[in-house]
């Protein structure tokens, strides 16, 4: 059940993430709504879902975010994308403790060409597809562990879901995972002020491309691949938030 084509919403940074927590509840309750009053019948779950999301400005209550009716759940999952630099995981954070990089689906970069490390068909999105799903239904899930100082996956981890589970990263709204989505949202930030961050984790150490590949990979491989795709995510998405202050990414 993807989220359905609605009127797109603007966001400045500030308020943000409580304008995203109020559509949240919205779609919260009509989930607990259809869950609890049709007798767990999905095809009415979806009309009741859809009908809370058409009105999502009826927001600011206290609705819980979930609750079980007949040991059925379903968590509210949500996705961001946008360029690296953005702000993704920095939003993320102020939306739940149960975040998803898919940078953590990336390739192993010893055996993947340069130009291809940011392209969606050499991310393992069928598994973040399918790890999303399950969280959805309120499973924990065992997601693979990327290191961004081997650039390789290096193991695994369990996650526990949780009753908001954000999805971040550069293709998070890509179409595979955005069949799981309930809640689409792009972040944006002007290109000195998101290389800007990313350099300052370069030189933290966090990063350790180091600062001159990090820059050669921003300009050159990193930005256009990203722009092949970033009109499409942005139109998909419910919320775009204008991040050009001084959130990091």
């Amino acid at each position: 059940m993807s989220e359905p084509m609605r009127e797109q919403e603007m966001l400045q940074w500030s308020g943000a993430s409580q304008r995203i927590l109020d559509a949240v509840a919205v779609i919260a309750a009509a989930k607990n709504l259809a869950v609890g009053r049709v007798g767990c019948n999905r095809e009415d779950m979806k009309l009741v879902t859809d009908i809370a999301r058409k009105n999502a400005d009826v927001v600011g209550n206290k609705t819980p975010i979930h609750a079980t009716h007949g040991g059925v759940t379903e968590r509210v999952v949500i996705g961001i994308t946008g360029p690296v630099g953005a702000g993704k995981s920095t939003l993320a954070a102020q939306l739940s403790s149960c975040v998803i990089a898919t940078d953590h689906y990336f390739p192993n970069y010893d055996v993947t060409p340069e130009h291809l490390r940011d392209v969606p068909e050499y991310s393992d999105l069928p598994r973040l597809a399918s790890d999303l799903a399950a969280l959805r239904r309120g499973e924990d899930v065992t997601i693979p562990v990327w290191s961004f100082v081997s650039h390789s996956r290096e193991g695994y981890q369990r996650v526990q879901g949780a009753p908001i589970v954000v999805c971040e990263g550069i293709h998070a709204l890509h179409e595979i995972p955005r069949a799981h989505l309930d809640i689409s949202i792009y972040v944006d930030a002007p290109s000195t002020v998101r290389w800007s961050r990313w350099e300052a984790l370069e030189l933290s150490g966090v990063r350790q491309l180091g600062v001159e590949q990090a820059r050669a990979f921003f300009h050159e491989f990193a930005e256009p691949i990203f722009g092949c795709f970033a009109g499409g995510y942005k139109s998909a998405a419910r919320f775009v938030v204008v991040n050009d202050g001084g959130a990091s990414l």
